[in-house]
């Protein structure tokens, strides 16, 4: 992961299924910007937060159904680079929030004998 307090674009190469540990407010320095407080998510296995954006804010509130971001935790989710994500009126991508897929377990079918068949 690149040098940055905190996760870009370019950090994800793939989606990253993972497992949000907390969310907290933070002062953050946007690059020629001020000083703000933003909301920061962590997540299991990533070394630095997220800082969530409106569209990251809503889609967890979807996800977790709460909208007290202080109780998102230990909540699965996927973090991937979606391509489409626009700021100041430019497509410049960004990384989004989403469930991740489910995991499709295939059963082995069981030949059963006619004696063992129920009745």
């Amino acid at each position: 992961m690149g040098a940055s307090q905190y996760l870009k674009k370019e950090d994800l190469s793939d989606p990253v299924d993972t497992v949000l540990l907390w969310v907290k407010e933070e002062k953050v320095t946007v690059h020629g910007k001020d000083t703000t407080t933003r909301l920061v998510a962590y997540f299991e296995g990533l070394s630095k937060g997220l800082v969530l954006n409106m569209s990251n804010c809503e889609t967890l509130l979807e996800i977790t159904g709460i909208d007290d971001p202080n109780e998102w935790k230990d909540v699965s989710v996927q973090l991937y680079v979606d391509p489409d994500v626009t700021y100041g009126g430019k497509k410049i991508g960004g990384i989004r929030i989403r469930k991740p897929a489910p995991v499709s377990v295939s059963v082995p079918k069981l030949k059963v004998k006619a004696s063992q068949e129920p009745h």
